[in-house]
């Protein structure tokens, strides 16, 4: 009604009321002392809300729960920054960091006490899954908290001495949650078209070596708006140390699916692109659709996947890229002949190549 009849700038979300009013048309300031809240300035958009709702009888907001306009707000535990739209049309956003600092405090007590219990191990979760919201970050080190959440005995103090990989969950997990990860950027006016990746990878069982033999290889396109391209890549067979890590993390028949996942982290490791990659959108594409779902959950039950997981994810907050990976079949994915050694079309055009950059899998950093 306030909008239609008095042509108030005020509109609402559920039970929240937003005016966006220019100081010029507020009115003049209250010359009370101590005005009534809302009525900093009668004559506003604001003032005439609050006058409205107590004509109609209903119940004033609340003064504790107003604030004033900002270019930042924090809704719902998150911290939303448009002060920079109009110069470079983007949003920054990033989570509290007094909702990280719960989180932080709960995992750093559990370090430091030695100590943890299901239920606690429950609440970090469900409090670090939201904090992740914003891009996967750290989900998949939740998983050795999450089978000790779902433990039958919620009483039972669990010694992290003797257990490493929740000590080095708990570990990545404080670090997440210590406001050192940069807000994640969202573009509304990106000229720029999005950088395209494409991976790949290849398997086969090959005795005698104990765990095959595998290649990888990934393609970056990076295209201006002159509609130029720059094409490097990275192509290599997987030395037996790291399938011997992969198998030592989890025993499995075939190695196609970490490989893939592996072939996916690559070009996020890869020093040279770090400027490259840094603040674009990007389209990567992949072949192995097991291997896409994991990458897009940031989540697995199977440690090797889930550590690479981990890796993509972390790497690209830190760039504050924008990523989306999508399917490609295997005939339609140019990444397919250098990681079964063809690159006669990598030649053809050019393509810079770097050495390939394989995690450690020995955390889930790196």
């Amino acid at each position: 009604m306030l909008r239609r009849f008095f042509a108030a700038p005020i509109d609402n979300y559920i039970d929240d009321d937003t005016i966006v009013e220019p100081d010029f048309s507020a009115g003049p300031r209250s010359c009370l002392a101590s005005p009534r809240p809302g009525r900093l300035y009668p004559r506003s958009a604001q003032a005439s809300l609050w006058d409205f709702s107590e004509d109609l009888g209903m119940a004033n907001w609340s003064p504790e729960k107003s604030s004033a306009w900002s270019q930042v707000i924090d809704p719902i535990g998150m911290m939303i920054d448009f002060s920079s739209l109009h110069i470079d049309g983007i949003v920054k956003a990033s989570i509290k960091p007094s909702t990280c600092a719960k989180v932080h405090n709960d995992v750093v007590a559990c370090l430091n006490s030695g100590q943890i219990n299901p239920k606690l191990a429950s609440k970090i979760v469900g409090k670090f899954r939201w904090i992740a919201c914003l891009g996967r970050i750290g989900i998949a080190a939740t998983q050795p908290l999450t089978k000790l959440a779902n433990s039958m005995n919620k009483k039972t103090e669990y010694n992290l001495d003797s257990d490493v990989a929740m000590r080095s969950a708990l570990s990545f997990i404080a670090s997440l949650t210590d406001g050192s990860l940069p807000p994640a950027l969202f573009s509304s006016s990106n000229l720029v078209p999005p950088i395209l990746i494409f991976s790949d990878a290849s398997w086969s069982p090959c005795p005698p070596r104990l765990h095959g033999a595998g290649q990888v290889a990934f393609i970056v396109i990076n295209r201006d708006v002159r509609g130029s391209e720059e094409w490097y890549y990275a192509a290599t067979e997987v030395p037996q140390r790291i399938l011997q890590r992969i198998h030592n993390l989890r025993a499995q028949k075939s190695l196609i699916c970490p490989l893939e996942e592996l072939a996916m982290a690559a070009p996020f490791l890869t020093p040279e692109l770090q400027s490259i990659l840094k603040g674009r959108d990007i389209l990567h594409f992949a072949d192995n659709q097991g291997a896409n779902c994991i990458a897009i959950k940031g989540y697995s039950s199977a440690p090797d996947l889930a550590r690479i997981a981990s890796v993509i994810h972390l790497r690209i907050a830190q760039l504050q890229a924008r990523w989306w990976i999508s399917f490609v079949a295997s005939a339609a994915n140019p990444a397919d002949a250098p990681s079964r050694g063809d690159f006669t079309e990598l030649f053809s055009r050019g393509a810079r190549r770097f050495d390939f950059a394989f995690p450690s899998l020995d955390s889930w950093t790196d």
